[in-house]
């Protein structure tokens, strides 16, 4: 479980964002989105964090970027 926060799994996910929002109109909105969710898992801990409350945030922060 310890791969899926790994610093590899964050550089290719960065990268594959970076390259699909590159072509949209609000490039900038999203990149800040993306951003703060990365922040908020870092301020929750990182690898150290429960899984669930990366869930919640991960699922709060799906119901604002939708």
């Amino acid at each position: 479980m310890s791969r899926l926060y790994s610093l590899l799994t964050f550089a290719v996910v960065a990268v594959l964002v970076t390259a699909f929002m590159s072509a949209s109109k609000n490039a900038e909105l999203w990149t800040a989105s993306v951003l703060m969710l990365s922040v908020a898992v870092w301020l929750l801990g990182g690898r150290r964090a429960y899984p669930v409350l990366l869930w919640l945030i991960g699922m709060a922060w799906l119901q604002i970027a939708g």
